[in-house]
């Protein structure tokens, strides 16, 4: 389609223009405390073994605590992080508005133990980028945990039915979650 929009290609000479999209379905997958548990061990042991770096640990440690997306974590520079306020103030986020991910004294310690080598707090190869992919290293630590069927969003969707398991309100959740509302 691409081709055809910048004249590389004859219009309606796609060969992909009738093959339908395969459509996986909706599943929600909730880890209960134990397989939080195993998650963390996993994270940890991936790390221990050198398979995945400090950073993207650290990444998937924060997604796990935090409940945040991974492109809000991978996009958190040093400058957002309030320590006192125990927040991280991101600019922009999915939502195109200022997100306020809010930081337990397990998240805090995650970002104290982070090595600081450039602007943002999970740092990519590259100085000053981000890290890339914290899907790759979540399917290293899964296998380590055991948590095949597990997915990287489910991290964030374990933190909300275990805030709801906790009594905290939905409303609540929604916020911590950056929701709109």
């Amino acid at each position: 389609s691409f081709a055809e929009d910048v004249g590389l290609r004859p219009q309606q000479t796609n060969p992909c223009r009738r093959v339908e999209m395969f459509r996986e379905g909706k599943r929600e997958r909730f880890m209960d405390e134990a397989e939080i548990g195993r998650a963390a061990e996993g994270i940890a042991a991936a790390e221990r073994a050198g398979r995945i770096g400090p950073h993207a640990a650290a990444g998937l440690r924060l997604a796990l605590l935090t409940g945040a997306r991974s492109g809000e974590i991978k996009a958190a520079k040093w400058a957002h992080v309030d320590f006192d306020r125990r927040v991280i103030r991101l600019p922009d986020s999915k939502t195109n508005e200022p997100r306020t991910i809010h930081l337990s004294e397990a998240a805090l310690a995650v970002l104290k133990s982070v090595p600081r080598v450039g602007t943002y707090v999970i740092a990519g190869a590259i100085k000053n980028e981000p890290h890339k992919n914290l899907t790759r290293s979540w399917a290293v630590a899964r296998t380590f945990a055991g948590l095949g069927d597990v997915r990287l969003h489910d991290l964030r969707l374990s933190y909300a039915s275990l805030a709801v398991s906790r009594g905290v309100s939905l409303p609540i959740i929604g916020k911590l979650l950056g929701h709109k509302v």
